[in-house]
């Protein structure tokens, strides 16, 4: 799937055009096991992006605890589900700048929202 700068999505996550300004208080992500996880999966099966590539922002959690992602594409790269079986189709991203915002929905036992899982 092309994400040649229009809103486009992976699995539960949301990709939008973005600047390349990075507001403050936003916290530069760092590496796990080689990746940048811009999508953690309960089973394991991340969503990820090349830190060698990439630098990743998480903004202040807003006021229901999510946070928006801010991705600098300095090199193109893709937007990559690990999962081995039925994995989501790798997202294209052109360099610039992105925001990157997880699916939010109600759970009617907590009486809250919550962000979607895959």
């Amino acid at each position: 799937m092309k994400g040649d700068k229009m809103n486009t999505a992976q699995g539960e996550l949301r990709i939008y055009p973005a600047t390349q300004e990075t507001p403050d208080g936003w916290t530069k992500m760092q590496p796990e096991n080689g990746w940048l996880i811009v999508g953690h999966s309960e089973t394991g099966h991340h969503h990820v992006l090349d830190p060698k590539k990439v630098d990743v922002f998480v903004s202040p959690p807003n006021s229901i605890g999510m946070s928006v992602l801010r991705v600098i594409v300095r090199d193109p790269t893709a937007l990559t589900h690990l999962r081995a079986d039925r994995p989501h189709a790798p997202v294209d991203l052109a360099p610039g700048a992105y925001d990157i915002i997880p699916d939010r929905q109600y759970d009617y036992l907590s009486e809250m929202v919550v962000r979607s899982q895959d």
